[in-house]
């Protein structure tokens, strides 16, 4: 397969496969190499590099090919010149598949001349195609039965056969109704059934963790045929897969090595997407990687020229997924580096979240009245909650969202366009299409998963609300636990007017004079009640442990609650802002404050570099000494044994304030 041809998709625009594809691997080999600068590294284990990032590359080969012999089966049995639009589409992917592990030389595709069958290239003597005006001529009806074909002219059985069955000109005709079509279509049917088998063969003998090849490196004994001496596994695929480039700057800058040995063995997202990403490895080998992170004016930039120059709505929601996901390997890297304090972690995460919610606000608000029409004053704003109301995400963070909108009560509330919508099913409708465009899985992954349960009513409400509904709902029904989401609330998307609009009804609500004692005791209660459904007696998860950071966040909302209506500066979306105020206006005693906002931005550190490393929310007993040995530089401490401690301490502090304010205004 001739690379650079206008058909064949490249990894990225202006990066050739080896310098895309191998980066992972050479990050995880390049400590093999006998360099003087990487002798104080760990040497790193090739197992997980098998288990992450090949097999998953040569399961996709596996089901990519097995589609495209689907389709050509299905094609021969009605060829038509339209259908050739769908073996192209069957085409693509497996090629791409093929592109992601063809410099992979050594195991079950060094045997029967399996990469030479697959691709033959380059092909400097136009091989191929005699070998294909040879297969074509022939009257040996027996030549497609798969055997004698797997074992036939190796130029003329793989991807770049098939290649110009489909692409050369006069292809489409030729297949679907020219003199040649039948033998053309049976010919096309046994490449891609031998594709299916070789991809298949490959995979079959990797194995797994028990068999195969991979159970041979996993087993440390080696494998007479593939790995003959198990320890030059590592040294095979360095060879195999390093480009000089790469190696040179792991040579020259061991920070960067150590960089990612951390990267692997201590934070599995960030590695996760590197290997599904590996383009992205080349940003750490700029000097600027570290330099200030762009702020939300750069992303909405470069994220606007993505969707806009995308072929489809599915091209776009792919665009956008693909983006948040290198944006988020950069905040990640940044964490585990420790040039990116947690503070401005969760803040970096919360613009880029914001960034792309008012992206996706726009279009699919825009798309959706070329459907539905307008309704006179129609107006839609997007309200953060939660973690991103209060710019404290972390890698993990879902979105709480509220969406509330407004018209004009004088006019018809029905919409104008060729699928008229009335009223608040417009705006349902919209609501849904946006959670939709957020939330979807794509070939490129999800972008968020979106909670809209803080909205009026919860799940009975509708998942939009007017304004007004919204703001009587707040002055009359809703409840402490609903103020205390409030005070995060802050609106992201929406026009200026409107959004301050909505933003002075969040004002209004907080700054309403409360009664302290009602506020606190309800606190009291609703933190029982998450203890009894949670637990708290686990220090390491970190949120609901006693003293966590439910008790200190809760305190913030007490005392925006409690005194807003007083002093109006109390009110804030962030928790730590919150208790630098309450310390100025003497809200709170000075040591109190000092303890609060310590643990505040103790958990928050420890929390950035959990939920980068950890799928679950609490620490267990058999975590790697890598992970722990960040968590103890996280809290500025010398080991994770005194870390503990000091956690432990800072818990105990934390629960004593909280009670002593609480349950002393409560009256308890």
């Amino acid at each position: 397969m001739s690379p650079g041809s206008d058909h064949e998709p490249a990894p990225e625009p202006g990066k050739s496969p080896m310098k895309t594809l191998i980066a992972p691997l050479a990050a995880l080999f390049a400590l093999a190499a006998p360099a003087a600068s990487l002798q104080a590294a760990p040497a790193l284990d090739p197992v997980p590099v098998i288990e992450i990032w090949l097999l998953p590359r040569y399961d996709t080969l596996v089901a990519t090919t097995a589609a495209q012999e689907a389709a050509w089966t299905g094609f021969c049995k009605a060829p038509s010149a339209s259908g050739v639009a769908a073996l192209k589409a069957a085409f693509i992917p497996a090629a791409n598949a093929w592109t992601a592990v063809e410099f992979v030389t050594m195991g079950p595709v060094s045997l029967a001349l399996r990469a030479d069958r697959f691709n033959f290239f380059p092909d400097r003597r136009n091989v191929i195609q005699r070998g294909m005006a040879d297969v074509l001529a022939s009257t040996d009806e027996g030549r497609f039965e798969p055997e004698r074909f797997g074992k036939s002219n190796a130029a003329a059985q793989g991807l770049p056969a098939l290649e110009r069955l489909l692409y050369e000109p006069g292809a489409a005709d030729a297949l679907a109704s020219g003199n040649e079509a039948a033998v053309r279509c049976t010919y096309g049917t046994a490449i891609a059934k031998n594709l299916a088998t070789i991809a298949r063969e490959v995979r079959t003998g990797w194995g797994d963790k028990t068999s195969g090849a991979f159970g041979a490196v996993v087993s440390g004994k080696g494998d007479p045929i593939y790995f003959p001496d198990a320890a030059a596994v590592p040294g095979m695929i360095l060879t195999d897969l390093s480009g000089p480039q790469i190696l040179s700057a792991l040579h020259h800058h061991p920070d960067l090595v150590r960089l990612l040995t951390t990267l692997l063995t201590a934070a599995p997202r960030v590695r996760e997407t590197l290997a599904r990403r590996p383009s992205l490895f080349d940003a750490l080998l700029d000097p600027a990687f570290f330099d200030i992170l762009p702020d939300a004016a750069a992303l909405e930039a470069r994220l606007d020229v993505l969707l806009d120059t995308a072929e489809s709505d599915e091209d776009r929601l792919d665009r956008a997924r693909r983006f948040r996901q290198e944006q988020h390997v950069l905040i990640g890297v940044r964490v585990v580096s420790g040039t990116l304090p947690a503070a401005r972690a969760g803040e970096a995460y919360a613009t880029l979240a914001e960034v792309i919610i008012r992206a996706l606000h726009r279009r699919v608000w825009a798309r959706f009245r070329e459907a539905h029409g307008d309704i006179a004053g129609a107006e839609t704003a997007v309200l953060a909650m939660g973690k991103l109301g209060g710019r404290e995400m972390t890698a993990g963070s879902d979105l709480d969202l509220i969406v509330l909108y407004d018209l004009d009560p004088e006019a018809d509330p029905t919409s104008d366009g060729p699928r008229p919508l009335n009223g608040a099913q417009y705006f349902a409708r919209f609501t849904q299409r946006l959670v939709s465009a957020l939330t979807s899985l794509t070939n490129a992954g999800k972008l968020y998963e979106v909670d809209l349960r803080l909205r009026p009513s919860g799940r009975a409400g509708p998942v939009a609300t007017r304004l007004s509904s919204f703001e009587t709902y707040q002055r009359e029904e809703a409840w402490t636990w609903e103020h205390m989401a409030l005070t995060r609330a802050r609106v992201i998307s929406a026009t200026p007017a409107f959004g301050d609009k909505v933003a002075g009804v969040i004002s209004a609500v907080l700054a309403r004079p409360r009664d302290a004692r009602r506020i606190a005791g309800d606190i009291l209660d609703m933190r029982r009640a998450i203890a009894a459904e949670k637990g708290e007696g686990k220090r390491w998860n970190l949120k609901h442990a006693a003293g966590g950071q439910v008790d200190v966040e809760f305190l913030a909302q007490y005392l925006v609650l409690a005194h807003g209506a007083a002093h109006p500066e109390m009110v804030d979306t962030a928790t730590a802002r919150i208790l630098a105020v309450a310390g100025w206006l003497s809200l709170l005693p000075a040591e109190d404050v000092e303890v609060l906002s310590k643990a505040c931005a103790l958990y928050q550190d420890l929390t950035q570099i959990l939920r980068l490393s950890l799928d679950s929310h609490a620490l267990s007993d058999e975590v790697s000494p890598a992970l722990r040995a960040l968590l103890a530089r996280a809290g500025q401490m010398p080991d994770f044994a005194t870390l503990d401690a000091y956690l432990a301490d800072t818990q105990i502090k934390v629960r004593e304030i909280f009670l002593r304010v609480l349950e002393g205004a409560a009256g308890a």
